[in-house]
């Protein structure tokens, strides 16, 4: 995806993501994102391709994680 950067990635307060990988397709995939500062690590939950895809955050090493903590995330692409 292009565009601009949001405002509090450019400023370095949230870290900037570079990649995303997936052990496989469907639930239960496990995906991985890298940022600058570390990584996420999700398990796929719910897989409606090619709109949609529901993750439960299984760990993550980014700086921070003490006070902002994830538990799940939701892609819908329209």
């Amino acid at each position: 995806m292009e565009g601009p950067m949001p405002f509090l990635l450019q400023t370095g307060a949230l870290p900037v993501p570079n990649r995303c990988t997936l052990d496989r397709t469907g639930e239960g995939g496990i995906r991985t994102c890298y940022f600058d500062k570390g990584t996420i690590t999700q398990r796929v939950t719910q897989w409606q391709q090619p709109s949609r895809m529901s993750f439960e955050i299984t760990g993550d090493t980014l700086p921070g994680n003490h006070w902002l903590t994830f538990s799940t995330a939701d892609y819908t692409l329209a």
